[in-house]
């Protein structure tokens, strides 16, 4: 229930109708007995610096920032993180007495959701991230940063050895992603409404028993990499329990608590 006092949070980006984002973060608000309220608000590129500005004037607590925002709100920031600075890629806004900080979860939310939802212990674990965008940068240092060690892999080269260099993990080929005990699909590919939602962003051939392999799409929730990776033997993932970890990483910044990373997961697993 709202009051005359419930302020404001919510999550930016475009297309965003499809954003789990509001389920997750009223779900710790309610766990936690607070006054707040969290909503989605379509935010198309080239338009951060107004939305940013409403949150000013608003008074918002913060807000969450999705594709294809992740860059364009870094120059808009009074403040951000070295990690979110380093990696070109902002997913959390935290308002302070109107000056806006960024920061970069997503990293951190794999790794909490692999350690504390998927019983995978990152740490020593040879680990194949395909893909090069703001995502992949993130959950690829985090890794690193874990102790894991990463390779990256993509169509591009330019676009590997660049992240590679970002993020100080290796520049990926083939054997490595035969050789890996973790393969993270952080690409689009598979996404429902996305440029390629049939497609698999890996050669099949590398993938085999004793893998696990997690992939950050999580609409739909069993992509056709994700029913591949099952049907040869795989241990597999969706990005649910990413999304749940990177919103409780976001909720701790706005609030400065912890909420219950089991039941944010519970709550977007009947819907999703």
């Amino acid at each position: 229930m709202t009051t005359g006092k419930t302020r404001l949070l919510g999550v930016l980006g475009y297309p965003i109708e499809h954003s789990l984002s509001p389920l997750l973060a009223s779900y710790a608000i309610a766990s936690l007995g607070l006054d707040a309220a969290y909503l989605a608000f379509p935010v198309t590129a080239g338009r951060a610096r107004a939305a940013l500005a409403a949150l000013r004037e608003l008074n918002f607590i913060g807000a969450n920032v999705t594709m294809p925002l992740k860059e364009e709100v870094i120059e808009l920031l009074d403040e951000v993180s070295p990690e979110a600075l380093r990696l070109r890629s902002v997913n959390t806004i935290v308002n302070r007495n109107g000056a806006l900080h960024g920061y970069s979860t997503d990293g951190e939310g794999l790794v909490l959701a692999l350690r504390g939802l998927c019983g995978v212990e990152p740490s020593g674990l040879l680990v194949a991230v395909i893909g090069t965008g703001s995502a992949s940068r993130a959950v690829a240092a985090s890794l690193a940063a874990a102790g894991a060690r990463v390779s990256i892999h993509g169509r591009n080269a330019a676009r590997v050895r660049a992240a590679a260099t970002l993020t100080g993990t290796e520049e990926g080929s083939g054997p490595r992603i035969a050789e890996a005990a973790l393969v993270v699909n952080a690409t689009s590919v598979g996404m429902a409404g996305g440029p390629d939602p049939e497609g698999i962003p890996v050669d099949l051939g590398l993938l085999h028993p004793g893998q696990h392999l997690y992939d950050l799409v999580y609409n739909p929730v069993e992509t056709p990499l994700i029913k591949a990776a099952r049907s040869k033997g795989l241990s597999v993932h969706d990005g649910r329990s990413m999304l749940a970890g990177q919103a409780a990483r976001a909720f701790s910044l706005f609030f400065g608590r912890e909420p219950p990373l089991d039941g944010m997961l519970a709550a977007i697993s009947p819907v999703a």
